[in-house]
C-alpha cells in the first residue's frame, strides 16, 4: 500500500501468501467457510450465529481493496 503511494506502478517484493485459514480451521476439527461477497459473508454468518460454537469465516478479498491512500495503524 505504501509503495504504491509513493511509487506508483512499481512495488517491489510484496506480494505476499496467506494460508488458507479455513483448511487450517477445519485441520482443527473448526467448522469453516471461505467467502467472497457481501451475500456470502451474511449467509456464512448467519449460519455460524445459528450453529453456536467456535467457527471461522474466511473473508477472501483480492489487494485492490486495500487503498492506497489508506493509513495503516
Amino acid at each position: 500500500m505504501h509503495q504504491e503511494r509513493h511509487y506508483p506502478g512499481r512495488p517491489i517484493a510484496t506480494d505476499l501468501l496467506n494460508p488458507s485459514f479455513e483448511r487450517l480451521a477445519r485441520a482443527f476439527d473448526i467448522p469453516a467457510e471461505a467467502v467472497s461477497g457481501d451475500e456470502a459473508f451474511e449467509r456464512a454468518l448467519v449460519t455460524r450465529l445459528r450453529t453456536g460454537g467456535p467457527g471461522l469465516i474466511e473473508v477472501l478479498l483480492g489487494k485492490e481493496r486495500v487503498a492506497a491512500w489508506s493509513d495503516v495503524h
